[in-house]
C-alpha cells in the first residue's frame, strides 16, 4: 500500500453521452500538482488517456477529472483519515468548467474564464 501522505489522487471518467465508458485513478506526487487549474486538469487528462491506452490497449477519451488534494494519514488502527479540510477539484472538459470544493462545499468556479468565488451563489447554483 502506498503512503498517501506523499500523493494526491486523480479520478478520471470517460463519458459518452449518458454512459461512462471507462473510469480510472492515478496517484500524483504532491510536488507535481499542488494547485488545480484548467491547464493542469487538461495535462492530467492527456496523460491519463495516453497511459490508459498503453496499459490496457484501449483508446479512451477521459473528459472529466476529480483531483483529491486532501492530506491523509493512516492512524494506529490502519484506517485512512484526513487531516484538516477535505479539498477536491473537478474539471469537466466538454463544458470547460473547473470547480474547487472545501469539505464538499463549492468555493471557486472557472466557467470558460468567468471566475466565481462566491460560495453561497455556487452552492445555490448546484442545487
Amino acid at each position: 500500500m502506498e503512503d498517501r501522505s506523499k500523493y494526491f489522487t486523480a479520478y478520471f471518467n470517460a463519458w459518452n453521452g449518458r454512459m461512462c465508458e471507462a473510469s480510472w485513478c492515478i496517484s500524483v506526487s504532491k510536488e507535481h500538482g499542488k494547485v488545480f487549474t484548467i491547464e493542469f486538469a487538461n495535462e492530467l487528462i492527456e496523460m491519463a488517456n495516453e497511459k490508459y491506452k498503453k496499459i490496457f490497449g484501449k483508446e479512451v477519451d477521459f473528459n472529466e477529472v476529480e483531483y483529491d488534494m486532501t492530506d491523509y494519514y493512516e492512524n494506529s488502527d490502519g484506517l485512512i483519515r484526513h487531516t484538516g479540510e477535505k479539498k477536491t477539484g473537478r474539471y469537466f472538459k466538454r463544458k470547460n468548467i473547473l470547480r474547487i470544493y472545501i469539505d464538499d462545499m463549492p468555493i471557486y468556479e472557472n466557467y470558460n474564464g468567468k471566475i466565481c468565488r462566491d460560495a453561497a451563489a455556487l452552492a445555490d447554483s448546484l442545487m
